[in-house]
């Protein structure tokens, strides 16, 4: 049972009242510094600028790949789906279209995580789900998402849509919306792999014909074969040169990266990601499944890619150690810690001039996947030793 301070406090009027009024800000702070932009200097949706230029030149027939700048744009053609039509408008309506398609991925993430809370964790689900609610909606991460115009909240809505319904047997819907997630591969790649491990051939196929079908406007302009070698020579080709995108620089994230701004030259991870899901698919039964994907997101943000701005793919791990609370009261302790540190501003770290520095969350990343592995193993020894007593009783 949960500790019988935090019941106490779940019953609290007085309490409910602080949480709700907690959403509140939360909601507030998005639109303030999401949208609204207070203590700016940039401008609203300026990544989306390079999105939006994108879906401009697949209407205008011209590779949307060469770009003389830095702004490279190496999202894979499936993405047009998206892009084409908003690029039929104006900029300036375009841009809030797509903040609005940035606030329904945060309505879903809310809702698919208050679900798997109110599944595993009944008791006290109001208090942990205003809480969770309030960080996914106000965390830097998410207010940063949202101001630039960038799709990691639309990535983490699609993969985790993908994984619910996976286990409710929906393998249309989440083939789809795991369809859907592969524009951004680097992100995505691990449930790919881990849907191949269990054969899951039914969501995979549908993935495929999704992507696909959402590639429709390259398809038709371009062609399968001109298409795909765009994106691979052009668009990902010139966007792993680009200084801010390649190992060391501080907004890209991983262990890979930390060692390269600590002056140790290593090679890319990836293959250790795909080596540990396989591991993890093997002693998958010792686990909760919904852990899986938060653990996975883990491992990507590890070993595989990403950018700080991506670190909103942590929120299956953060509702995982929520749900743990009620066996493992020391969480309370260990989860706002680790919380504070994740989202402490860069700029304060930053002024120390210390490159390997500017990659602390990536220990914070560890910390965080290890702590859901232990939980979840002493969860089901717990559950198995709890059995074996009952069926000893009934003997």
């Amino acid at each position: 049972m949960e500790s019988s301070v935090i019941s106490r406090l779940s019953q609290s009027k007085f309490i409910n009242l602080i949480l709700i009024g907690a959403l509140v800000c939360s909601i507030l702070s998005l639109i303030l510094f999401g949208v609204v932009g207070i203590g700016r200097l940039s401008e609203f949706s300026y990544d989306y600028g390079i999105l939006y230029k994108a879906g401009r030149d697949w209407l205008n027939n011209t590779n949307p790949y060469l770009n003389e700048s830095d702004n490279i744009f190496a999202y894979p053609p499936n993405f047009s789906f998206f892009l084409v039509p908003l690029a039929l408008l104006n900029f300036g309506m375009s841009k809030y279209c797509m903040a609005l398609l940035n606030i329904i991925s945060i309505l879903s993430i809310v809702w698919i995580s208050c679900l798997t809370i109110v599944k595993n964790s009944p008791d006290n689900s109001r208090l942990k789900c205003l809480l969770l609610a309030s960080f996914i909606i106000g965390n830097p991460f998410t207010t940063h998402n949202v101001w630039m115009g960038q799709t990691s909240l639309v990535l983490l809505a699609s993969l985790m849509g993908a994984w619910h319904l996976s286990h409710q047997n929906r393998w249309l819907l989440s083939g789809i919306l795991l369809g859907i997630s592969s524009f951004k591969p680097q992100l995505a790649i691990l449930l790919f792999v881990w849907f191949l491990l269990e054969r899951n051939w039914k969501i995979l196929v549908t993935s495929l014909v999704t992507f696909f079908l959402m590639s429709y406007y390259p398809l038709l302009t371009q062609g399968p074969v001109e298409m795909m070698r765009l994106w691979i020579d052009d668009g990902l080709g010139s966007y792993l040169t680009v200084d801010v995108n390649v190992l060391g620089s501080q907004h890209v994230v991983g262990l890979a990266s930390m060692l390269n701004a600590a002056g140790i030259d290593v090679p890319s991870l990836k293959i250790v990601g795909v080596v540990l899901t396989a591991i993890l698919w093997v002693f998958r039964k010792r686990f909760n499944s919904y852990d899986i994907l938060g653990i996975l997101f883990g491992i990507s943000l590890t070993f595989v890619s990403g950018h700080d701005y991506d670190y909103i793919c942590l929120i299956p791990l953060i509702t995982s150690l929520l749900i743990y609370t009620k066996d493992r009261s020391n969480l309370w302790v260990w989860l706002p810690s680790l919380i504070f540190l994740l989202i402490v501003p860069q700029r304060f770290v930053r002024v120390l001039s210390i490159p390997v520095l500017n990659h602390w969350r990536t220990l914070i990343v560890v910390t965080l996947s290890v702590l859901v592995l232990l939980s979840s193993l002493s969860y089901l020894r717990a559950e198995e030793t709890d059995e074996g007593l009952v069926f000893q009783g009934g003997k």
